[in-house]
């Protein structure tokens, strides 16, 4: 599939960056089976559940590790104001692992599933109907879930997009400079 294919393009890779800064969304399966490729152990991903039920309870999503090919290097994760629904939670179930850094602006906050209806006079309407929780119990509707490291990303503009990208380059050298610092220091 296609994503088995992106993975073996990146085996050798010493980091991947999932770029997510200009992304309105999807299937948030395929975001969890995205992050599930650079997962080394089970963990808690985010919690959600329906917010118009009575008594309903935060249901945990886990993320498990793939049974296909993984990489389990250095990963970042960029969103911007332009990242969207489920690539929201896929920078959320990216952002637990140990091995990704969430990099960018805070995304869009349009995070819940929509439960759509058809009227009588056919007219459909949708509403907004499920409360997704990070894996620490906190709601982004609305406000954009923040990144690790802060950085202008601004995808609409083609040439500020190239200059994003750039600075991107930069501050994962950064990143990665220190991440080996700390390793050579405790081996």
């Amino acid at each position: 599939d296609t994503l088995d294919d992106a993975v073996a393009m990146f085996q050798a890779a010493s980091i991947v960056i999932v770029d997510v800064s200009s992304n309105g969304g999807g299937g948030e399966d395929l975001g969890k089976r995205v992050a599930e490729r650079f997962a080394a152990a089970r963990t808690i991903g985010l919690y959600k559940y329906a917010g118009d039920g009575e008594g309903e309870k935060p249901q945990p999503i886990y993320v498990v590790p793939s049974r296909k090919t993984r990489f389990l290097g250095p990963a970042y994760v960029i969103t911007s104001r332009e990242t969207f629904s489920a690539a929201e939670t896929l920078a959320m179930y990216m952002s637990v692992l140990p091995n990704v850094v969430h990099l960018g602006r805070p995304t869009a906050g349009a995070l819940s599933d929509v439960l759509s209806r058809r009227l009588p006079n056919g007219w459909r309407v949708g509403l907004s109907n499920e409360i997704y929780l990070d894996a620490a119990s906190r709601s982004w509707e609305g406000i954009g879930i923040p990144p690790t490291v802060a950085l202008a990303v601004e995808p609409d503009q083609r040439t500020a997009s190239a200059r994003d990208i750039e600075a991107a380059r930069v501050v994962l050298e950064v990143l990665l400079a220190k991440a080996q610092k700390r390793s050579g220091a405790r081996d």
